[in-house]
Formats: C-alpha cells, sequence, structure tokens
C-alpha cells in the first residue's frame, strides 16, 4: 500500500513538473507517450485537480500502511513486553520456591540440635513422621518398614 501510494505522488509531481515546464499562455501542448495534446486553462486546471487527487489519494495509502504498520509494531511489542513480564513473574517465583525448597531442606537436614539419631531412636520416633501414614508402611512393624530396608530403597533407586 506504501509503494502504490509513493507511486501514485510520483506520477502526479510528474505531471505537475510536465505542466509548470511547458508554460501556461494560451492552448498548452502536453505530450504523453509521444502523443501531444492541446489543452486550453480550463482542461489545465480540470489536469490539475485530477492530479491534486491522486496526489491526495497516494498521501492516503502512504498514511493507511504508515498507521498500520506503525499499530502491528506496538501490537508486536507489547505481546513481547507481556511475554517477558510473564517470564519475569515466573522466574520470581521459581526463586521463591527454590528459596522455601532450601529452607525446609536446612531446617530437616541433621545439625547439632537435629543430628543423627541411632537405629533404635530412629524407630521409636516413627510415630512422628508426617511423610509416611501412621509412621510405618509394614503394618507398624519397623522390622518390615520398606523405609529401612535398604533392598527396597536399593530397587527404588534403580527404578529412577
Amino acid at each position: 500500500m506504501v509503494f502504490l501510494g509513493v507511486l501514485l505522488i510520483l506520477v502526479a509531481a510528474a505531471a505537475v513538473i510536465g505542466l509548470w515546464m511547458n508554460g501556461a499562455d494560451g492552448a498548452i501542448p502536453i505530450t504523453v507517450l509521444d502523443r501531444t495534446f492541446n489543452l486550453t486553462p480550463f482542461e489545465t486546471f480540470a489536469a490539475g485537480a485530477a492530479t491534486a487527487i491522486v496526489f491526495v489519494i497516494g498521501l492516503a495509502l502512504v498514511s493507511a500502511g504508515m498507521r498500520r504498520t506503525t499499530a502491528r509494531h506496538r501490537r508486536l511489542r507489547e505481546e513481547r513486553r507481556s511475554e517477558r513480564e510473564r517470564l519475569d513473574r515466573l522466574a520470581s517465583e521459581k526463586r521463591d520456591l527454590e528459596r522455601k525448597l532450601e529452607n525446609a531442606r536446612a531446617q530437616t537436614a541433621p545439625g547439632p540440635e537435629n543430628g543423627p539419631r541411632s537405629a533404635s531412636e530412629g524407630a521409636t520416633r516413627r510415630g512422628d513422621d508426617h511423610l509416611v501414614a501412621g509412621g510405618s508402611r509394614a503394618g507398624g512393624d519397623p522390622a518390615n518398614d520398606p523405609v529401612n530396608d535398604p533392598a527396597a530403597d536399593h530397587a527404588f533407586r534403580a527404578r529412577r
């Protein structure tokens, strides 16, 4: 659309320059594609008006094309900005969750106050385990508990 508008503007400009170069007394000879036309002043005025209309149509096409291009670029810029904001929100949420996970791991990691326990102490504290329902998976008997079974642990890790 912009190309067509520029083309019409150039045609109108060429017509105006052609009339200006020929002079304006009496009948005005105009040559178009090796044909000569003798125009009266009224016909010259009508040709000028037609040229002006073509020029305005060309400007309108250029303007519309530029507006559409600008709107498309604005929409793309807005979409990129919203996508960037969404990604920033997700990254921030990820950092928050990673911080919470690190805090949770730090609280449950063996330290001086909650250091490693002996096997008998662990067996007595199984009732507090909130991750395993009832503190045991095998009917409450710590000897049959697959959580404390190294073979079951090895099989679980092999499946991962």
